[in-house]
């Protein structure tokens, strides 16, 4: 096999391996957040409960929307019940990243700037950050093993066809 095509090739599996990572944040992401708070919708009807939330949440549901359009109903079944298992872990990980910044506002707000406590509190949030990546990627090997290849290979092509 020649050099150029086994970098074609790995260039595209990383490429799939992309897509899935995307598709699987998506989905458990939005599902878990959906799922967790029923009164929040696309058109933005309730507050976000963080300041990233509003930048994720929407989006992350769009996407989960056009992949279960693409999925057979079985693949939607396994989809839910991977996301359904995950939902409780990703819930204590809002939780946590909520403990976890809290006592910034004092710190800053003190009449002295405690740096050192300020450190420990970044620290903390991404100590948090890192294990959620960690069961993403935990989840992203779950949920790809639900698509076919060629179904990512579709859905690649459509994500990037482009826009009309």
């Amino acid at each position: 096999m020649s050099n150029n095509l086994r970098l074609s090739r790995i260039r595209r599996a990383y490429r799939v391996s992309l897509l899935v990572a995307g598709l699987a944040v998506a989905v458990a992401s939005g599902a878990v957040l959906a799922s967790s708070n029923p009164g929040v919708t696309s058109s933005h009807t309730t507050k976000p409960q963080s300041q990233y939330a509003a930048l994720t949440d929407d989006h992350l549901k769009e996407l989960i929307h056009h992949v279960m359009a693409r999925v057979d109903a079985s693949q939607k079944a396994q989809i839910i019940e991977i996301v359904h298992r995950a939902k409780p872990e990703f819930e204590r990980f809002e939780a946590r990243a909520r403990e976890a910044r809290a006592p910034r506002k004092q710190v800053l707000l003190a009449d002295v700037i405690d740096r050192p406590a300020l450190e420990r509190i970044r620290a903390a949030e991404m100590d948090v950050a890192q294990e959620r990546s960690r069961r993403v990627d935990q989840l992203l090997v779950e949920l790809a093993s639900v698509m076919t290849p060629q179904q990512r290979a579709r859905f690649l092509a459509e994500l990037q066809a482009p826009a009309q």
